[in-house]
């Protein structure tokens, strides 16, 4: 298979993963602010923890952007669909969501052990 090709379909790969990942950061803050418990919202953990030790494994890089690296031997490849300024926020962005629903599932459950 061509090269242009499996980079291609890398870049569609990882925006498809990104989406449901935000998805997921998305629907955890929601699940904080109205207290729902429901099996999307550890669905949504799940996916989000499996990213998070995917990352973590790979030395707090993306493993996807390492692959395309390691395929084109160049760093400004882009190994996603979205404008340069937002790929280059993303990682910040989905630490900044997760650290927020986080905190705030923890403040519920503080609360809840207070009444």
């Amino acid at each position: 298979m061509c090269t242009v090709t499996v980079l291609f379909a890398i870049q569609i790969f990882h925006t498809i993963i990104t989406i449901v990942i935000f998805f997921c950061l998305g629907y955890i803050i929601y699940g904080a602010c109205t207290h729902e418990r429901g099996p999307l919202l550890r669905i949504c953990f799940l996916v989000v923890a499996v990213e998070a030790a995917a990352i973590a494994v790979s030395g707090f890089r993306c493993p996807l952007h390492l692959l395309v690296i390691e395929m084109t031997g160049n760093h400004h490849t882009p190994d996603i669909l979205f404008p340069a300024w937002i790929s280059k926020r993303i990682m910040k962005a989905g630490i900044l969501l997760a650290t927020a629903g986080i905190l705030l599932h923890f403040r519920n459950q503080l609360a809840a052990g207070r009444n």
